[in-house]
């Protein structure tokens, strides 16, 4: 347990320690869209809740966001965001699930209606993250139905691609002598500690080849050269927000509430943000989505061929998509802290090598860093009957981790001998599963297995 609590505790450190290198940097998030915040709980009207439906109807692109109490998990509140035009106010909804009006009454039969026509079939939904896994929690409280037939938008799986692709329409850029042109991002790194703050090229290698999910803090500094605080997210978000929840619990001050709904519907429109800067960018990779249609409730991969539904899209017509099959497209996304690990005896978890705290372990590898970062080389020495021992071991570490570059994580209650052979009912090719903590690990061959796969398997496949 000590090992753990210590790793817990550098996690938390260095978390805290970027938010303030962040705050140092960058200047605090401004929102770029106009917008109204408003909260829909059991005194929210009727005639409010009919503005809202209104404004449903005429809007097809959706952001959204939840949050769920820190321990509990409870989830306590979607965050909607009706994404307009830049310069029209769109409207934020903070959604408070722990106070909703009783499923009998007519507020809450509007409030379904306002859900189905946010997830009709016309509608593009935006987020930072799976949306089913976002809103499977919510299921419970009979707002609406999982799948939905609207086109979802997983903006963080799309962000690493597309980043990678920007970059090398930048190197392009400068290759030409090209400093005039409107669409160029300037990011100066600052030579700050690079576990926190790498280089644009370094940050984007490395989470490409460990298939590294980029969080929305980071996207923020990188492309938006501003500040976004997280330090609200473990937090219990039941409290109920709005003053005119009569039940809220009152132990909190009134500006404890204005930063968590400020943090709320920031997450929102920073994305909306983030979104509409990709799709400026001219860079074919930022038109992905990825549907699921209600009649089979599978995720099917699709490039949109046609943008004149993204109304908040300048220069659309400019924007090609890309044939190229062998582009890149991971869909299995996770932090760098929910790896696994996998015991070999005499020797380290090869995840847990990755993600050591020892900064060698990131800068070492010139693969990774494109000759960023100059590595002094090692001389050649006779190795003794251990060294070689200790070699193969991390030559078998290392042979391990490769069966993993493709990965689908999957929640497991079962034994590894029942998964194979679902695995087997599925059709799946994998190259090695393991099995930690409850969590399902499966290893693949490619990306189009990967993708393939992730939409095959639901979160419910072995449990």
């Amino acid at each position: 347990m000590a090992p753990k609590t210590n790793r817990n505790k550098r996690q938390r450190d260095r978390k805290a320690e970027k938010e303030r290198l962040y705050g140092e940097l960058f200047a605090p998030y401004e929102p770029s869209h106009p917008y109204s915040l408003h909260f829909v709980h059991n005194a929210t009207t009727c005639d409010e809740l009919k503005m809202f439906i209104d404004n449903a109807q005429t809007t097809t692109n959706f952001v959204f966001d939840t949050e769920s109490n820190y321990l509990t998990n409870f989830p306590s509140i979607i965050q909607v965001m009706f994404m307009k035009q830049i310069q029209e106010n769109s409207l934020v909804l903070i959604i408070e699930t722990a106070h909703l009006p009783v499923e009998s009454s007519y507020e809450f039969l509007q409030l379904k209606q306002l859900f189905y026509l946010i997830f009709r079939r016309q509608s593009h939904i935006y987020t930072w993250g799976a949306l089913i896994d976002e809103l499977t929690p919510f299921l419970q409280f009979n707002l609406f139905h999982l799948p939905v037939s609207s086109y979802i938008h997983n903006t963080q799986q799309v962000f690493k691609l597309w980043f990678n692709d920007w970059l090398a329409f930048q190197s392009t850029l400068n290759d030409n002598d090209d400093q005039d042109n409107d669409d160029t991002l300037i990011i100066n790194a600052p030579a700050f500690d690079p576990i926190i703050f790498l280089h644009p090229l370094a940050i984007n290698n490395i989470k490409r080849s460990r298939n590294e999910s980029w969080s929305i803090q980071d996207a923020t500094a990188y492309i938006l050269n501003q500040y976004l605080p997280k330090k609200c997210t473990l937090r219990q978000w039941s409290i109920g927000l709005d003053d005119r929840i009569l039940n809220r619990t009152r132990t909190f001050s009134s500006t404890y509430r204005k930063k968590m709904i400020s943090y709320a519907a920031n997450d929102c429109t920073s994305l909306a943000a983030i979104i509409t800067f990709m799709y400026q960018s001219h860079i074919p990779s930022a038109l992905q989505c990825v549907q699921y249609p209600s009649d089979i409730g599978e995720y099917s991969f699709d490039q949109e061929q046609n943008g004149s539904s993204l109304s908040f899209q300048v220069h659309w017509e400019d924007i090609t998509t890309s044939d190229d099959e062998d582009m890149d497209y991971p869909m299995a996304v996770h932090d760098i802290n929910e790896r696994h690990s996998m015991e070999i005896s005499n020797a380290e978890p090869y995840h847990q090598q990755l993600h050591d705290d020892n900064v060698l372990t990131i800068i070492n590898d010139s693969n990774l860093l494109n000759d960023n970062i100059n590595i002094k080389q090692k001389i050649r020495q006779r190795r003794t009957v251990q060294a070689q021992k200790r070699r193969n071991q991390k030559t078998s570490i290392r042979h391990r981790k490769n069966r993993y570059i493709y990965e689908i994580i999957r929640p497991v209650n079962m034994s590894i001998k029942l998964v194979k052979n679902k695995l087997k009912e599925f059709g799946i090719n994998y190259l090695n599963v393991n099995i930690v903590r409850s969590q399902l690990y499966i290893g693949l061959k490619s990306h189009q297995d990967q993708i393939e796969y992730e939409n095959l398997l639901s979160m419910n496949s072995f449990v």
